[in-house]
């Protein structure tokens, strides 16, 4: 029985011990490139690209930026007044992030800072979407509706979704107005989530065996007594 039990346990620690540390899985700085610059080993992570909608995009190095540490701008005049005309024009940003080949990767959340700036009555909102259905349904959105020397931050929740092929994401971008002195700014954009290796099905199994064999004994013992 306790030699059942000792067995049962080493599985269900060998199981939670396959989950790595919090990570940064992507990161997009922005610094004059579109590349990550996050360090883990076991996933990759695209370029940070136009979609076809955005032809103007530029290296913003003025505040809320600076020289040393630019964001990513675009033009208010590449962009629609609404989600879903920004949807069908196609104007948004796109990234990928693949697991390597054994790995799972949990998704936490795809956090950025962003802000506004141009005209009199500036508005910029950003909206997530991704791949896993087909950007169908709206992950999260931001707005804002102030321009100032300073970025906004957020997080729009993934729910721990746990992946183990490709999955794009796509953050459209739209306003309420095409003024050209408009900009609608990004930055330090990531994707937090932690990446293991993918439990073996004879690893599941044998654990269910366990379990299973543990419960017939004590069972047994309780019809005895």
């Amino acid at each position: 029985m306790k030699i059942l039990a000792a067995i049962t346990g080493i599985m269900a620690v060998s199981l939670i011990g396959t989950a790595s540390q919090a990570d940064v899985l992507a990161q997009y700085d922005f610094t004059n490139n579109r590349i990550s610059s996050d360090s883990d080993l076991n996933s990759v992570a695209s370029t940070f690209d136009n979609g076809p909608g955005i032809t103007t995009s530029t290296y913003y190095t003025m505040s809320p930026s600076s020289a040393a540490d630019p964001s990513l701008s675009t033009a208010a005049s590449d962009t629609t007044n609404a989600e879903a005309s920004a949807v069908s024009s196609n104007d948004y940003y796109t990234f990928t992030l693949t697991p390597n080949a054994g790995e799972q990767a949990t998704l936490a959340n795809v956090a950025f800072n962003f802000a506004v700036f141009g005209n009199a009555n500036p508005s910029a909102s950003f909206a997530l979407y991704s791949s896993a259905d087909n950007f169908t349904n709206r992950l999260g959105a931001v707005v804002t509706t102030t321009s100032t020397n300073s970025f906004t931050f957020a997080a729009i929740g993934l729910g721990n979704q746990t992946v183990t092929s490709a999955i794009t994401f796509r953050l459209y971008v739209f306003d309420n107005n095409d003024d050209t002195g408009q900009g609608d700014l990004l930055d330090h954009v990531t994707v937090n989530g932690t990446v293991s290796p993918i439990p073996e099905p004879s690893t599941y199994a044998l654990f269910g065996l366990g379990v299973g064999l543990l419960g017939a004994v004590q069972r047994f013992r309780r019809r005895r007594a």
